[in-house]
């Protein structure tokens, strides 16, 4: 096999594994899609559950995007926004597990939003406008293969996750203190622990 083949074999193998995770996406979508009508079915609308609908559709918009023709910018961008989305929704159910959610919301709110501004300038830098961000397209037998080449080091944009990475060692760290403190709560009370609907929020 030449080497150019090699390289063709590996693009369709790429190809064929974005189609079958779009599929998977959207086969959990279709099964679940009854269970989210219900349970937005005469609900006012709230914080939570339009976060939800955010995360849950623009979750499977990139899916499809993703073994697509989607453009560079849209899916790093939109991975982007899909992240803030979820991350804003941990939050929420991390703050209810303690004696003060509005303050405990509020802290990690502001904490989160510092985060998103560094996470916004870091993108911009990185593939932003004026960045030296190069596309080349190259053509292999009957294909066009489209390449990227950054303009920075590959090292900046993991420099510039150090804030989101000690983020989540916050909410990892208050979430297992939480789920400690209540199961020792709970085998004092109960003689034996017991996990209570606002801790299998963490894990739902």
């Amino acid at each position: 096999m030449s080497s150019l083949d090699a390289v063709l074999d590996s693009l369709q193998l790429l190809d064929y594994m974005s189609v079958a995770g779009a599929a998977a996406v959207c086969y959990d979508y279709i099964l679940t899609f009854s269970r989210e009508v219900s349970w937005l079915a005469g609900r006012s609308w709230s914080v939570m559950s339009m976060l939800f609908i955010a995360a849950r559709y623009l979750g499977l918009a990139l899916a499809i995007f993703l073994s697509g023709a989607a453009t560079f910018h849209i899916f790093m961008w939109g991975g982007l926004i899909y992240i803030f989305v979820t991350k804003a929704i941990m939050i929420l159910r991390v703050a209810v597990m303690f004696n003060h959610p509005k303050r405990t919301m509020y802290i990690l709110s502001f904490l989160y939003f510092l985060v998103v501004i560094e996470q916004f300038i870091m993108y911009f830098l990185w593939i932003g406008p004026h960045t030296d961000l190069i596309f080349s397209t190259a053509n292999l037998a009957d294909d066009t293969i489209c390449s990227i080449q950054l303009g920075r080091n590959v090292m900046f944009p993991i420099y510039g996750g150090i804030p989101v990475g000690l983020f989540d060692l916050l909410i990892l760290a208050l979430s297992l203190y939480r789920f400690a403190v209540h199961a020792v709560e709970t085998r004092k009370m109960l003689g034996r622990t017991k996990v209570n609907v606002y801790m299998r929020l963490l894990f739902e």
